[in-house]
């Protein structure tokens, strides 16, 4: 005998399948869609978390070009202390330097023969007018100031003969070229 089984138990395999399928598909569109949400979320986190570090990236900027800007105040200002004081030592180290030329200078004027009139003094030379009783004091002078150490060259710029309360006298004016440092 065969036995012949009218029951549709195919149909209901296949229609339990598909009610598992659809179940499963289901339940990975949901684990899907859960997925997305939480990448999402996560994003926007992350995102929030860097939008807050770029606003104290940026505070932290405003605040080291403020600071920037007062270290370059202080080295403006320190440089202009250290002009000042470059300034003030070389001052200090040459502060005899005029009193001992001058005081040289009387020292080499021949008595009773040669008369500074004025005496100008510029960065690099010193002039001197002056009278004298003839052409040897002249030389004479100029031989004097030649040995000083304040002095690099004495030259003779004109000498003329004047006549001053009835006596003549040669009116003349000395170049000197100063060393440095006086």
């Amino acid at each position: 005998m065969i036995k012949v089984n009218l029951l549709p138990y195919r149909e209901k395999k296949k229609e339990v399948q598909s009610k598992n399928q659809v179940v499963i598909l289901g339940a990975l569109g949901a684990a899907f869609a859960v997925l997305l949400v939480g990448f999402h979320i996560f994003t926007v986190m992350k995102l929030n978390d860097l939008e807050n570090d770029v606003q104290g990236a940026k505070q932290r900027l405003e605040q080291l070009k403020s600071s920037i800007g007062d270290i370059n105040q202080y080295k403006k200002a320190k440089e202009i202390l250290e002009k000042r004081l470059n300034v003030i030592s070389y001052l200090e180290k040459n502060r005899f330097a005029k009193v001992t030329f001058l005081d040289e200078l009387t020292s080499m004027v021949p008595a009773h023969q040669v008369w500074i009139k004025s005496m100008k003094e510029s960065e690099t030379d010193v002039k001197i007018d002056g009278f004298a009783k003839d052409n040897i004091a002249i030389a004479k002078f100029m031989r004097s100031l030649e040995k000083s150490k304040h002095l690099t060259s004495v030259d003779l710029v004109s000498s003329k003969q004047t006549e001053i309360a009835g006596n003549k006298l040669k009116q003349f004016t000395l170049s000197c070229g100063l060393k440095k440092g006086i």
